[in-house]
């Protein structure tokens, strides 16, 4: 075989090639992910407070207000809650979680993904309380609070459910 003849069997092949990766670029671009959005993993919103707390894996405070839950599955189940109650709750919740005391006040929030972050609108250069923390097997939690008020805390609370 000449090596015209190689050169074009060759430049044949990689234009064979590139042309299918970008047709599965276009149509794999076109594909709805749905499955990552809202209702993932846990059904239909809004849900109630016993499903919430009985997914997330801990007890919601008798102080709790503005609560707000959503979910995401792909992998694993991810539970986004966030609500306000009073400050003198926090100790009595946190037996409630995963998460061991004493939280840490810092600005970097590992566990948070960019969902956590658009979804509540947290701000990345905010100072929270934070913490993190495991049931020893396949659960997690992570929790950021928001201590900006001294009576009122915001909470943000993610589990990972495997």
């Amino acid at each position: 075989m000449s090596r015209n003849r190689k050169l074009l069997l060759v430049g044949g092949v990689l234009l064979v090639i590139c042309a299918a990766l970008s047709i599965g670029y276009v149509y794999l671009s076109n594909l709805s992910f749905d499955f990552l959005e809202s209702g993932g993993c846990l059904g239909d919103e809004p849900y109630s407070e016993q499903t919430i707390e009985q997914a997330g894996n801990f007890t919601l405070p008798e102080s709790a207000r503005n609560l707000n839950a959503t979910s995401r599955a792909w992998q694993d189940c991810l539970v986004y809650v966030t609500f306000e109650m009073d400050a003198s709750d926090l100790d009595e919740f946190l037996e409630t979680t995963y998460v061991a005391a004493p939280l840490t006040m810092t600005s970097t929030l590992s566990g948070f993904d960019d969902f956590a972050y658009g979804h509540w609108g947290l701000n990345r250069k905010q100072l929270y309380f934070y913490g993190g923390g495991g049931n020893g097997s396949s659960e997690g939690q992570y929790i950021a609070i928001d201590a900006s008020d001294a009576e009122t805390y915001k909470v943000y609370l993610i589990s990972v459910l495997l």
